[in-house]
Parts: C-alpha cells; sequence; structure tokens
C-alpha cells in the first residue's frame, strides 16, 4: 500500500514538477480603458479588406496530430477558395511551403496541455517547444511572455474550449494581442468581453481550424483584414493595429461586406457597409444598446460611461465581428510582473517537498545485501 502510494506520489511529482521552474506572477486589477477621446482602430480605412485565414492544420509530426492533409493540399485548398493568404498553424512548429499557391503567414499553435490552454504565434521562424501538461495562471503567464519574447504576435486560441482560458484567467493575463472569437469548435465572445472589461486590448481573430482540405471545413469563420497587400508584414500590421473584422458564415461566403467606420469627436460611430444588414451595438460586458434593423449606414452615439463599443454585424448567413473602438487618453497597457518574494519561497517549497520524497523513499533490498557481503568480504 505504502509503495503504491508513493509510485502515484512519484507520478504526480513528475507531471507538475515542471512549474518548479515558474515564478509567481503579480497580475494587475481590472484596469477599463479611460480617457477624453476615442481610438479607432480602422480610423481612415476604405475596402478592401483581404480574406485571411489564420488558424489550420496539416499533417504534422508524422501523422502524430490531426492533421489529414498535407500542407500544399490545404494551402491550394484555400487558394482555390478566394482566400487572399493563409497561416498553417500546426502545433509547436512553422511550416514552410517552397512554391504555395497564395500568400504565406508564417505562424504556429503553442500548447501541449490537458486544459486545452492554446495559444497562435504568427510571424516567427522558431517555434517554443515547451509546455506545461498542467498548468497555473502563472505558468500561462510565463509562457504568454516568452512567446513575446521570441518575436511575432501571439494570441489566445478557441478561449472557451474546456476553458482553456476562462474569463478570471483572461482578466488577469496580459502580453496577448489577438483573440479567437470564432472557431469551428468553439465561440469565445463571452471571454473577450471579460478581458476587454478588465482592459485587456486585444484584437478579434476567427478562424475554421481546419484540419483536413475537405470543402466543409474551409470557410467556417474567417479575417477580413485592412491591409495595404498580400504579404506576411503588411497583414501582420494591420492584424496588430485591429484593422481586421471576424466573419462567421458558411464555406467562405458572407453577404455583406463592411467599407469603414469612422468616430467624430463626440463619440459618434459611423459604420458603413456594401448592402442591408442588422447592426448590434454593444458597450461594456457585451451590452446591447443599440439595434439598427436592415441598414447600410448605422449611427450610434456612445453612452456617456462606456469604455469601449464593439459592432456586431448580421445577415441570414453571415454574423460579422468588429474590432472595439476604445477610450483612450487616460489608460495604459497592464503588465503583469514577477513577485520575487513569493517566487523565492516557492521555489523554497518545491525544494523542500523533493527532499521529503526522497527521504520516504523505500530503501533498496538487494543493495542492502550487496552492501552486507562487501562488508563480509
Amino acid at each position: 500500500m505504502r509503495r503504491t502510494a508513493l509510485r502515484l506520489g512519484l507520478l504526480v511529482l513528475v507531471l507538475v514538477a515542471p512549474l518548479a521552474a515558474v515564478p509567481s506572477y503579480d497580475f494587475p486589477e481590472r484596469r477599463p480603458f479611460a480617457g477624453d477621446r476615442w481610438e479607432n482602430p480602422y480610423a481612415g480605412w476604405r475596402a478592401p479588406f483581404l480574406k485571411v485565414n489564420l488558424h489550420a492544420h496539416s499533417r504534422a509530426w508524422g501523422g502524430l496530430t490531426a492533421g489529414g492533409s498535407s500542407a500544399a493540399e490545404l494551402a491550394q485548398a484555400y487558394a482555390d477558395r478566394g482566400f487572399s493568404a493563409l497561416a498553417i498553424s500546426n502545433y509547436h512548429q512553422v511550416t514552410h511551403l517552397e512554391a504555395p499557391p497564395l500568400p504565406m503567414i508564417r505562424g504556429y499553435e503553442h500548447g501541449l496541455n490537458w486544459s486545452k490552454s492554446h495559444r497562435l504565434v504568427l510571424g516567427t521562424d522558431e517555434a517554443v517547444g515547451f509546455d506545461f501538461p498542467i498548468s497555473t495562471r502563472s505558468s500561462r503567464q510565463w509562457v504568454l511572455d516568452v512567446l513575446r519574447a521570441s518575436g511575432g504576435l501571439v494570441g489566445l486560441n478557441h478561449p472557451s474550449l474546456r476553458a482553456g482560458h476562462d474569463c478570471r484567467d483572461v482578466e488577469a493575463l496580459t502580453g496577448f494581442q489577438l483573440f479567437e472569437v470564432h472557431n469551428a469548435y468553439a465561440t469565445s465572445l463571452f471571454e473577450w468581453d471579460c478581458a476587454l472589461s478588465a482592459g485587456r486590448l486585444a484584437w478579434a481573430v476567427g478562424n475554421d481550424d481546419a484540419h483536413a482540405a475537405r470543402e466543409e471545413s474551409i470557410g467556417v469563420a474567417w479575417n477580413m483584414v485592412g491591409a495595404e497587400g498580400a504579404t506576411e508584414p503588411a497583414i501582420l500590421r494591420a492584424l496588430g493595429a485591429g484593422r481586421s473584422y471576424v466573419v462567421r458564415g458558411e464555406r467562405g461566403r458572407m453577404d455583406v461586406q463592411v467599407l469603414g467606420l469612422e468616430v467624430d469627436a463626440r463619440g459618434v460611430m459611423t459604420l458603413e457597409l456594401d448592402g442591408p444588414a442588422r447592426v448590434e451595438w454593444r458597450t461594456d460586458g457585451g451590452e446591447v444598446r443599440q439595434l439598427d434593423e436592415g441598414v447600410q449606414v448605422a449611427r450610434f452615439e456612445a453612452p456617456r460611461g462606456a469604455r469601449y463599443v464593439r459592432a456586431v454585424v448580421r445577415t441570414p448567413n453571415t454574423e460579422m465581428v468588429l474590432n472595439p473602438v476604445v477610450r483612450a487618453g487616460s489608460w495604459s497597457s497592464p503588465l503583469a510582473t514577477i513577485d520575487w518574494p513569493r517566487t523565492v519561497g516557492g521555489w523554497a517549497a518545491w525544494l523542500l517537498g523533493a527532499l521529503a520524497v526522497a527521504a520516504l523513499m523505500p530503501r533498496r533490498p538487494h543493495l542492502s545485501v550487496v552492501r552486507a557481503e562487501r562488508r563480509a568480504a
């Protein structure tokens, strides 16, 4: 019985031992957007927007992952369906194609853990290989810090899937610039509003998360990006500035498109579409403040106490999620920092725990016999 308990203890120790290296973080409090002006990510931009998918999987790692098509087949399928650019985001691996049929964005999906706490990394050549099978909020922050240091844009993939990054997480964590609100397997608009309400400014993205080149897997969710051209630098600049919107539809079809969004000095917002649609104006926490039915031009005046405003456009076949217009002027981006006294105390506790386990380990009888025989000789 004692030996079984020790073995179970050792197994748990092996699984959680990597957490011993993780520093403890001091997470900043909620810091809602504030200021006397509105920051509009679409300011001065008029259509066109480029159709881009940022999260899809090809066959990788010798077939161990769920990708069912080669990278070339997957890229050709997106090119055939009118996409302007694609990121193939295999797990912990940046995928390169020699002669791609459409512009490619370097990227990968980071995450090898049971809780589905996955991250999207774009614009880098090297993948960070490690992750924690069992994670804590501090370990998730440490991973985000490491990914940011590696370069490129970092986002949270499908946060609501298995509560990989739940509301409490996204209200505390810092250092992510993108937030996957629509995915073929999960919708995370609630979690996004949690982050925005806490002053964590992250721009919405939506992706198929396709695992094969099948027709029904492509065009579930995608991004319309206001980039100067279909190149990786231009697309990443636009995504980092929030000049994009998310579309959820079917097989890449959409009924209307966004032409532009402008905001005047009084906070009056004007959204222009190329066809009639229903427009929802949402503020803090995702609360619907105004509905405009069957309009091509929708106007909304931000309430005095609102910290951010975001628009959702609906048609019979599509849903479009625009990035928020936020209060600015007296707000700065929060940053989680390492709590060194708590970190050192935690490391000391880990060391004492390891010594205690070692002291409880049973002696091996055969070693005792060998020592006795040596003494007798």
